[in-house]
């Protein structure tokens, strides 16, 4: 949770963490998207072994984590667009995992790179889908306020600090 908020913060809500969550899949897609594998470090007479992480399997885990934690909050549009993710991920299972539901490495087909080629390619549409929501949703903005003080804000401002202008509703409301 120490990457959603700093310690001055007294309470995290749950749009900070989805955008905490949103930030970290950014900073995942912005790395190669390499497999996992070991790495084997030799210091004089012993060797260390260390594993470094499938950065695919990373962004496509990080990808499903928000969705599934934004999956309350899906307008009509965005619950179209999880279905042809499901539909996708449903042909690519089909299509590449063995009867166990497993996708194998099968060194004449290559499948496990295949299989996980054509899935980043689906969740960043999933992605895209989610960040479409999140704009609808108004995740991308920020206030002078609290969120218990929305009745009292005046001045509402955009993520890169630009203020939004008002409707004359809005204004005549103020």
């Amino acid at each position: 949770m120490s990457d959603y908020y700093s310690p001055k913060e007294d309470k995290v809500d749950f749009k900070q963490i989805v955008l905490g969550h949103y930030k970290k899949i950014l900073e995942i897609s912005t790395a190669e998207f390499t497999g996992g594998y070991f790495n084997y470090v030799s210091t004089g007479n012993s060797t260390n072994k260390t594993y470094v992480s499938d950065k695919r399997a990373e962004y496509i885990q990080a990808i499903e984590s928000l969705a599934l934690a934004l999956f309350p909050h899906f307008d009509e549009q965005m619950k179209k667009d999880y279905q042809k993710y499901l539909r996708a991920d449903k042909e690519l299972q089909s299509k590449y995992a063995d009867k166990d539901g497993f996708i194998k490495h099968n060194e004449d087909e290559n499948n496990k790179l295949r299989y996980h080629i054509k899935l980043i390619s689906v969740m960043k549409e999933l992605f895209k889908d989610l960040s479409c929501l999140m704009y609808r949703l108004d995740y991308f903005k920020t206030a002078s306020y609290s969120e218990g003080d929305l009745e009292e804000a005046k001045e509402i401002v955009d993520v890169d600090g630009k203020e939004i202008i008002k409707t004359p509703e809005e204004q005549a409301d103020d």
